[in-house]
């Protein structure tokens, strides 16, 4: 009987939590579980009809492909030749540079919206 009201008092905080939040961040909430909705249920879908119907994808470089009306070159086979315009530091700089950086910048402004938090609720006091 004990838990069962461990139960009841977490199901009570939770409502307490979910009316706390603002009517922008429940829309908020409703458009992000949309979307997201949205995304995964046509790839769901796609998941039986790949293995029961197979993959029929037509080529790009058919000459029927898209009624006819557009003639493509089929590109070379390999590695492009010539100069490549990224530099091999800017490619790395890119890749881990930028994550870090970003995240960075994130626990940095927590940190302040912390310190500047704390302080208000001293001066509160």
């Amino acid at each position: 009987k004990q838990a069962f009201n461990f139960l009841e008092g977490e199901e009570d905080e939770e409502e307490d939590r979910i009316g706390q939040l603002s009517c922008g961040q429940r829309c908020g909430i409703a458009c992000l579980c949309s979307v997201l909705t949205l995304y995964f249920l046509p790839m769901l879908s796609f998941i039986p009809l790949a293995l029961f119907g197979g993959i029929k994808i037509p080529s790009p470089w058919a000459a029927n492909y898209n009624g006819g009306a557009v003639n493509h070159n089929r590109p070379e086979a390999g590695a492009p030749i010539g100069s490549w315009y990224w530099d091999i530091r800017l490619a790395v700089l890119a890749v881990v540079g930028i994550p870090f950086a970003l995240i960075a910048l994130a626990s940095m402004l927590k940190a302040r919206s912390m310190r500047t938090a704390s302080a208000n609720e001293l001066h509160v006091l």
